[in-house]
């Protein structure tokens, strides 16, 4: 099996952006790039790309930069809130009736437990040295680093508009320098706009910096904002540009919102104003669950369903535009039976992901950044590239620089690679939902473990620190750890002898946001790559059980059988099931009656049936203690 990842770019190479060994300055069909390997993220920018690499090492080029440019973050810098005592055997005085008295304090226990905690702290701080890249992002020639640990750095040309989120004095950034604004408020999303930063904390909180004079951070200031500010509360997700002066953002309670420049309608707000500085709500998609929303120099595109609306200017045939003021309905030059799974643009270009693995663009093609060979200078109707090294089953990242195109296969380590092979087969049940691999091991790994008030007590002796990166490794079979010393301690404690885990040093999420810190509550959330995944005492008891009636009792020829026969007429619904048991609810927009009917099918196939009442509660009801 080749783990190997596969790059191509094309488009704009003026600067040497597109990382190839060529000194042309367009490129106009998918080119392989070979001077890099195992690349896991890619965001390009005007005149510079930055690679990430599995080690965690960070490569750019383009602009002012001969061939490539290697570095890696500095070490995770903490500051501690805890006060500092000078001696443990401390000597308190008191003056009674003219006489001074002294005593000593007997300190035995107190030195015991400080003698603990200080060796504790050394462990974490040994195991905590190095920062793990969680997403990158770029703007105009500026770059966004965001860790697991909920950090921010940044890095870039120029600082004139507070782009970087750095103190005014700091004029350029040539290597990632820590935000310290964010150090004891985790960042969980990070988007880059043209000169701006944003940046949502695991509270929902959004803040903002950079330029403001067409109202780029929601805020009416007259002043760039050169350290992050404020800018509204419940916040779940932000839609921007690297080329972009506008923004969109989705509360936690589905609401659409706005602000940024206006000049061509791009803020969708019925509203032919220049700019719009700040956040103002639009009601026409109330209710309904929005798939993507896109952001170029004067346009927006977002789609709900398979529907495209577009705000801004419409290049409706060669050289014909129209401008649309609010969010309008435009044709879908697709096929009925070809839909989004994600879609992502340029400057002036789009490239669609159809289906599963089909590759479809559009757009302005002044640079090549269209990729289909030719130097049309519009291509209007979404045209299919072939990539040679790609089949259906690979997993395939699009990014889009300004005018620059990188279609990739990310590279894997060989235990994540196994992962993503179809789950319903006996040796081998995988399943990838937003970045949580389950494997059969795992599943009989977590089913071991039964969160019963006993284990929730000794699990509460340890430090939140680890026992976030312990479930990690439940959840994913991958930790952070430098040894395993600390793991064993944990599983020794909750009585779990098997922890013969295959260990990897990338973790796939920030866990737990919330821990059993309460005997009849213990609710958390696992942050997946942006998602939240809702989990309980009560989901994990009944996972546990299900998985185990799933997958483990699999013995007989004719129950292989059965899963065979099954999983030809029924993959959908299962991939359904398994989200549904992961996340505590589905979107019944998302399911179809049939694919309904099969939900339940599948609870009777399993032997589920003291499940089945979970399955009429898919319609956007979180399943909780209460239901």
């Amino acid at each position: 099996m080749n783990y190997q990842n596969v790059i191509y770019s094309f488009g704009n190479n003026k600067e040497g952006q597109l990382g190839l060994d060529s000194k042309k300055l367009k490129i106009n069909k998918p080119t392989k790039l070979s001077l890099l390997n195992k690349v896991t993220q890619i965001a390009s920018g005007n005149s510079k790309t930055l690679f990430l690499l599995s080690n965690q090492v960070l490569v750019l080029c383009g602009k002012d930069i001969v061939c490539f440019r290697e570095f890696k973050l500095p070490l995770r810098q903490t500051i501690s809130n805890k006060p500092t005592c000078k001696s443990i055997n401390c000597l308190q005085t008191k003056k009674e009736k003219g006489i001074e008295k002294i005593w000593k304090i007997d300190s035995t226990e107190k030195e015991k437990e400080k003698e603990k905690e200080k060796e504790k702290e050394k462990e974490e701080e040994e195991e905590e040295e190095e920062e793990e890249i969680r997403k990158i992002s770029v703007g105009n020639d500026f770059f966004l680093i965001l860790t697991y640990s909920g950090n921010v750095y940044s890095f870039g040309d120029s600082n004139a508009e507070g782009t970087l989120g750095l103190p005014k004095e700091i004029v350029s950034a040539n290597k990632p320098t820590l935000i310290k604004e964010f150090i004891n408020n985790p960042v969980k999303e990070i988007s880059c706009g043209k000169q701006n930063s944003y940046f949502i904390c695991e509270n929902g909180d959004l803040y903002a910096c950079g330029a403001v004079d067409k109202g780029q951070i929601g805020i009416n200031l007259q002043n760039a904002q050169f350290q992050p500010i404020f800018v509204a509360h419940n916040i779940e997700k932000i839609f921007t540009g690297s080329g972009s002066n506008h923004f969109f953002v989705i509360t936690t309670n589905q609401k659409l919102f706005s602000a940024g420049e206006n000049s061509t309608g791009q803020l969708g707000i019925n509203k032919s104003i220049p700019f719009q500085n700040e956040l103002c709500e639009i009601t026409d998609f109330n209710f309904m669950k929005i798939k993507f929303i896109i952001c170029g120099p004067f346009f927006s595109n977002l789609i709900v369903k398979n529907n495209i609306f577009t705000a801004g200017i419409f290049l409706e045939s060669k050289n014909q535009y129209r401008t649309f003021y609010s969010f309008t309905k435009i044709e879908n030059r697709f096929q009925k039976n070809q839909n989004f799974s994600e879609i992502y643009r340029g400057n002036e270009h789009i490239i669609f992901k159809i289906n599963k693995n089909e590759i479809f663009i559009s757009g302005h093609n002044q640079f090549g950044q269209v990729g289909i060979g030719n130097d049309d200078e519009h291509i209007i109707t979404p045209t299919k590239l072939e990539l040679p090294n790609f089949n259906s089953t690979t997993k395939i990242k699009v990014d889009c620089g300004f005018y620059t195109s990188f279609i990739y296969s990310p590279y894997l380590e060989p235990l994540q690679e196994d992962f993503l092979k179809l789950y319903l087969r006996h040796e081998l049940c995988d399943l990838e939902i937003n970045g949580i691999l389950v494997h059969k091991y795992l599943v009989e790994f977590r089913s071991k473990i039964i969160f019963t008030q006993k284990i929730i007590e000794n699990l509460s002796k340890f430090s939140k620190k680890h026992l976030e990166r312990f479930f990690i490794w439940v959840y994913t079979g991958i930790h952070q750890y430098k040894n395993e010393k600390q793991i064993k301690k944990i599983c020794s404690t909750i009585g779990i002898q098997d922890f013969n885990s295959k260990s990897g040093i990338f973790p796939l999420l920030r866990d737990l946001k919330k821990l059993f810190y309460e005997k009849s509550k213990s609710e958390f959330a696992i942050i997946a790559q942006g998602e939240k995944i809702y989990a309980h005492k009560i989901i994990l008891i009944a996972r546990s059980n299900l998985f185990r009636g799933m997958f483990l009792t699999i013995k007989t020829k004719n129950k292989l059988q059965q899963i065979e026969d099954y999983s030809k007429r029924g993959k959908q619904s299962i991939d359904l099931l398994i989200k549904y048991l992961y996340f505590g609810s589905l979107d019944i927009e998302e399911i179809d009656e049939k694919c309904r009917t099969e939900l339940i099918d599948s609870v009777n196939f399993y032997q589920l049936n003291r499940n089945l009442n979970l399955i009429p509660l898919v319609e956007k009801i979180p399943l909780t203690i209460q239901n």
